[in-house]
C-alpha cells in the first residue's frame, strides 16, 4: 500500500529575485517541520528557473494563468482563497497552502505575522528572503550550471577572488545614484577585477558585465571574494551562496540580512531625514518626503562603503 505524501503549496504571486528566494527559505522551514512532505512552489512565470534551483522545493508550477484570468489579489483581505484556486486550476490535492506576501503596512515588522485558517495559512513575511523559521534558503546547482560558468569565466578572463557589485533593484527607491556608484567602483577596481551583476550593462570601462541564466550567474557569483550590493535579489543570492557582502539599504534597515553569515549593512537615509526610508511604504513616499525632497541616500558616503568593504574583504578567509 502506497502512503501519500503530505503535500504543501507555497505561493508567491509577485516580486523579484529576493522574494522568490524567500520561497526557498519558507520551503526550508517547512522541510524542517515536515521532512517527508512534497513541497510545490507556485511562482510567476519569469522566476520558474530560480525556483527550480531551490533545494527544498520538489515541484515548480507557473502562476502565468493569473494574467490570463485578470485576477488580482486584495492584499488587505483577511483570507486569500488560494486553496480552491490551486486545487481547481492545477488539479493538485493540497494538505496545506502557505501564501507568502509582503504588504507595505507590515514592512517595518521584525517578526512574521501568521494567520492560520485550517489547511490555509497566510504568512506576511517582512522581507524578501526572511524565512518562516529564521533560516536561509538553500541553493542547488543544476546540470550544466558549473560548465556554463567555467566557459563564461574563461571567455572573460575572470578567476576567483573578484568583487561583484550590483547597484540597481526592481524597487526604484533602492537603486543607488550614479555618482555614488562610480566613486565606489573606482576604488574597488584598484583592489581587483569588478563584475557588474545586472541585466543592464554598465557604462564604465574596466568592469566586466555578468548577466545570463540564473544558474550560470549563481555558479559564477559563488567564486566572488565579496559583493557590494544594494538591498536586492543579488544581495540575497550572495548570502545564499555564502559570499560575504556589504548591503546598502535605503528602504530597509538591514534586518533582511539577518539569516546570512558574513555581512555588513549601511543605511542610506540622511541624518536630516526624520523618517528613515524603511518606515516609508515600499511603493511610495509619504507626504513629508514629497514636500522636502527624497533623502533616502543622503546619509551614505563612498568612504563609508569602502570602510565596510575592507572588513568584509577578509571574511571569506577568516570565516568571521
Amino acid at each position: 500500500m502506497t502512503t501519500l505524501k503530505y503535500r504543501v503549496g507555497l505561493v508567491r504571486e509577485a516580486g523579484g529575485l529576493g522574494d522568490i528566494l524567500g520561497v526557498g527559505a519558507a520551503a526550508c522551514g517547512v522541510r524542517q517541520r515536515e521532512p517527508g512532505a512534497e513541497i510545490i512552489a507556485f511562482v510567476p512565470e519569469d522566476f520558474i528557473d530560480v525556483a527550480r534551483h531551490l533545494s527544498d522545493v520538489d515541484r515548480v508550477i507557473s502562476l502565468g494563468w493569473l494574467k490570463d484570468m485578470g485576477r488580482r489579489r486584495n492584499r488587505d483581505a483577511p483570507v486569500d482563497p488560494w486553496m480552491p484556486y490551486l486545487e481547481r486550476v492545477f488539479r493538485v490535492q493540497l494538505d496545506e497552502v502557505i501564501s507568502l506576501y509582503c504588504p507595505g503596512y507590515l514592512y517595518e515588522a521584525t517578526a512574521n505575522r501568521i494567520r492560520d485558517f485550517g489547511r490555509m495559512q497566510v504568512f506576511a513575511i517582512a522581507g524578501g528572503a526572511t524565512s518562516l523559521q529564521g533560516v536561509a534558503p538553500r541553493w542547488r546547482a543544476l546540470e550544466g550550471d558549473d560548465d556554463a560558468a567555467k566557459q563564461w569565466m574563461d571567455a572573460n578572463g575572470v578567476s576567483d577572488s573578484f568583487i561583484a557589485v550590483s547597484f540597481r533593484a526592481c524597487h526604484l527607491a533602492r537603486t543607488l545614484p550614479a555618482p555614488l556608484v562610480w566613486e565606489i567602483v573606482a576604488e574597488l577596481s584598484t583592489w581587483g577585477k569588478v563584475l557588474w551583476v545586472d541585466r543592464i550593462a554598465p557604462s564604465v570601462q574596466g568592469v566586466v558585465h555578468l548577466a545570463g541564466e540564473i544558474g550560470m550567474v549563481a555558479a559564477v557569483l559563488k567564486h566572488a571574494r565579496m559583493s557590494v550590493v544594494v538591498e536586492s535579489g543579488i544581495m540575497h543570492l550572495s548570502g545564499v551562496l555564502g559570499v560575504p557582502f556589504v548591503a546598502l539599504c535605503s528602504t530597509t534597515n538591514g534586518l533582511n540580512c539577518g539569516v546570512y553569515k558574513n555581512w555588513r549593512a549601511l543605511e542610506g537615509a540622511s541624518p536630516d531625514c526624520k523618517v528613515p526610508c524603511w518606515h516609508v511604504p515600499r511603493h511610495g513616499w509619504n507626504e513629508r518626503c514629497k514636500a522636502t525632497g527624497c533623502q533616502r541616500w543622503g546619509g551614505l558616503r563612498a568612504k563609508d562603503v569602502i570602510e565596510q568593504a575592507m572588513i568584509v574583504w577578509t571574511m571569506k578567509e577568516t570565516g568571521k
